[in-house]
C-alpha cells in the first residue's frame, strides 16, 4: 500500500511541475526582459538548449523507439546522461542510415522550420558544428 501511495505522489507532484512549468517560463521571460531589456532576447536561445539536452535524456526510450531503427547498424542510443541534443542524435543516426520512418521525418521537419540554417547544412548538422565548436572551446 506504502508503495502505491508513493507512485501516486510521484505521479501528482509529476504534473504539478510540468502545468508549473510553461507560466513559470513566462514569467520568467518577462522579468529578464524587464531587468535587461531586449538585449536579452537570447534567454529562449539559452534555455531551449538546456531543455533540449534534459528531454534527450529524459525520454530516452520512446526517442529510442520511434526514431531509431536497429536493423543493419549500430545506432547512436539516446542515453540517460547524454549532453547533446536530440538533433544531433538524428544527425548521428541519419548519418548511419539508422532512423526510421517518423526520425527521417523529423530530421527533414528541423530542415524545413529552421531557415537560418537552410545556407549551410541544415538544423541537424548545425547541431553536430556547434558541439565541436563547443568541445574545441572546452579543450583548450
Amino acid at each position: 500500500m506504502k508503495k502505491i501511495a508513493k507512485f501516486l505522489l510521484q505521479v501528482v507532484l509529476w504534473l504539478v511541475a510540468w502545468v508549473l512549468m510553461l507560466p513559470i517560463e513566462i514569467a520568467t521571460f518577462v522579468v529578464v526582459v524587464i531587468k535587461h531589456g531586449w538585449g536579452a532576447l537570447d534567454y529562449f536561445d539559452k534555455t531551449w538548449y538546456k531543455l533540449d539536452v534534459v528531454s534527450a535524456s529524459r525520454n530516452r526510450s520512446l526517442r529510442n523507439a520511434v526514431i531509431i531503427s536497429t536493423k543493419n547498424k549500430q545506432p547512436v542510443y539516446f542515453t540517460q546522461w547524454t549532453k547533446k541534443t536530440i538533433s544531433w542524435h538524428i544527425w548521428a543516426n541519419y548519418n548511419l542510415g539508422t532512423l526510421t520512418r517518423f526520425g527521417y521525418f523529423l530530421y527533414c521537419f528541423l530542415y524545413v522550420v529552421d531557415v537560418s540554417s537552410w545556407n549551410k547544412w541544415g538544423h541537424c548538422q548545425s547541431s553536430v558544428e556547434y558541439f565541436k565548436n563547443l568541445d574545441a572551446k572546452n579543450t583548450k
